[in-house]
């Protein structure tokens, strides 16, 4: 039993679950299920066959989110597992594995028999393999037995299998949208981001093998959504727009690095009706982001809104974090003058624009993750992230 522990509206919205979901039921000796979280009274089910999860040989959670923990507690308790797994005799093994479980698998030491720490690829069918063999001393890179406790380095894939939807349901954020990953990792090492210090390397899959996927599955899903931490970064990013309106195949992309924004550029995406871009700057003054590794300057981002007013694109969703290692309360201030002046670039330009859109500021606090540069760097205090917001 595969196991994403929330709703299915949220798990199948997930791409990391459709993967491992396709490459277990590729495999002609493993028929794997899904299994959700719908609400925390009600012994969970498998979706295709309606079986507890008592009734598998196996069950792994995929886990995205680190609140999604509490939900595995729930999800464990009303299918009848005992919480701890020193305290289950004769019963499934539980493994779990996603990113959440990669920054951090320490909450589920106690709790799951095994975790899966990097890339599933190659991973879960190398763990499959040798949960059922006779072998139950796990050697396998990224697979830590939580009884035994040993070290591991997470797995990294390098294989040439493009990571895409494989079901396509109205029930999802990404309503009948075909989500297609191009890149993983990320070229730029921003101090603060889980993303580029753990998916080392930057891998990107090449435009050929993009498209191939593409092509197989344009006549179930209605749209594309292209998938990546930084996509406008990929060589031939310009190149899949193009095909892709060639095509007429409407497009969407996460989102924007504005150092790598170009009037051709924005013409494809509009084209590909994208009509709203989010970017993130994170900090507000130069100085700032330079100690985070940020790398854009102020020239950079006002030249590239410039481009966006150009092209009559009026709807715009700025990130920005508050709390981060080196602030002072005039980088707070800066955040205020910043927003006055993008908001002044398109009032200036309006009349060339005809309508109003709307410009969305995003403010949230900096969490410290694991492995990156700035995890040793406390959250601040909330009283005076409160403040700082306010």
């Amino acid at each position: 039993m595969l196991i994403y522990p929330n709703t299915y509206f949220v798990g199948m919205s997930n791409l990391g679950f459709q993967t491992i979901y396709k490459i277990l039921n590729e495999d002609e000796n493993i028929l794997c299920e899904r299994a959700f979280l719908e609400n925390d009274y009600e012994k969970p089910k498998s979706l295709e066959n309606g079986r507890f999860a008592i009734e598998f040989d196996a069950i792994i959670f995929s886990i995205s989110f680190e609140i999604d923990f509490l939900n595995v507690i729930k999800f464990l308790k009303l299918s009848g597992f005992p919480l701890k797994n020193k305290e289950r005799y004769n019963m499934p093994p539980v493994a779990a594995g996603g990113i959440a479980v990669t920054l951090n698998c320490k909450p589920l030491l106690n709790i799951t028999d095994y975790l899966l720490l990097g890339d599933g690829e190659d991973l879960i069918l190398a763990f499959a393999d040798s949960l059922f063999s006779k072998d139950k001393f796990f050697k396998i890179e990224g697979v830590v037995d939580c009884k035994r406790r040993n070290i591991t380095q997470a797995s990294v894939y390098r294989g040439d299998k493009i990571c895409h939807s494989v079901i396509s349901t109205e029930y999802t954020e990404f309503s009948n949208r075909f989500l297609v990953e191009i890149a993983r990792g990320c070229p730029y090492k921003c101090n603060f981001c889980a993303v580029a210090h753990n998916y080392k390397p930057y891998r990107i899959h090449k435009l050929k093998s993009i498209k191939e996927v593409i092509e197989e599955y344009s006549e179930i899903f209605q749209n594309v959504g292209i998938v990546g931490a930084s996509v406008t970064s990929h060589p031939e990013f310009l190149d899949l727009c193009k095909w892709l309106n060639i095509k007429s195949i409407p497009f969407s992309i996460t989102s924007l690095r504005l150092d790598t924004v170009s009037s051709e550029l924005l013409d494809e995406l509009v084209q590909g009706g994208n009509n709203t871009f989010a970017v993130a700057v994170e900090a507000c003054s130069e100085t700032l982001r330079k100690k985070i590794n940020k790398n854009l300057t102020d020239e950079q981002i006002f030249n590239a809104i410039d481009k966006f007013i150009e092209k009559k694109i009026i709807n715009l969703r700025i990130y920005i974090m508050v709390g981060l290692p080196f602030e002072e309360f005039c980088d707070i201030e800066n955040i205020v003058r910043f927003v006055e002046r993008v908001k002044k670039q398109y009032m200036i330009r309006r009349k060339e624009l005809k309508r109003f859109g709307s410009l969305t500021i995003s403010v949230n606090p900096f969490i410290p993750k694991p492995n990156t540069p700035f995890y040793t760097y406390k959250m601040e205090k909330e009283d005076l992230l409160r403040k700082k917001i306010k």
